[in-house]
């Protein structure tokens, strides 16, 4: 195991450590007076909900384990089944099983994080569209049953490619 995959593994075990000190608190994963309108709403929601900036950390970091080209395709499948999801979930009959199938994909996620120094090149490829589906279906899903407008979608998915690609951009030293 190299010094950055060995870091990145210390920093994510302090994190959970901490986060578990601090313990559950009431969270909301839209602004709360809801000034902020559809886009700011959509945008945040990447950042405030676990279930959605827990596998996206964790894709992104597996995918910055590779080289800099991996990690661009994998941003690309990510952003296209991300946005195939949204609309898929959102113009299908709620599936109850797509929360038990995004928990699924967190633990398989995070496995691979702990355990894997660098996968085969399909893998980080192959995860993104996996993960981009289920997030993007979980999201649809939770969209056809709001109020909230096409911004919503636009200002989830921005933001969930910015974070993908700010992280799986960055590329320790020692794997370029």
């Amino acid at each position: 195991v190299d010094g950055g995959t060995e870091m990145v593994r210390y920093a994510l075990s302090l994190w959970l450590l901490f986060s578990g000190l601090i313990g559950p608190r009431a969270a909301q994963a839209h602004s709360v007076d809801g000034h902020g309108g559809d886009f700011y709403a959509g945008a945040v929601h990447p950042l405030t909900s676990g279930e959605y900036i827990l596998p996206l950390l964790a894709l992104a970091l597996l995918a910055s384990q590779n080289d800099r080209k991996n990690g661009y395709l994998a941003v690309a499948l990510f952003s296209a089944a991300l946005l195939i999801g949204i609309f898929a979930g959102a113009y299908t009959p709620e599936v109850s099983a797509v929360v038990t199938g995004s928990l699924l994909l967190l633990i398989v996620l995070g496995s691979l994080l702990v355990v894997a120094d660098r996968l085969p090149s399909v893998v980080p490829g192959s995860l993104a569209a996996v993960t981009g589906l289920v997030l993007g279906f979980h999201n649809g899903q939770d969209w056809a049953l709001s109020t909230a407008g096409l911004q919503l979608v636009i200002g989830s998915a921005v933001s969930a490619i910015i974070i993908m690609l700010a992280i799986t951009t960055w590329t320790p030293p020692a794997l370029d």
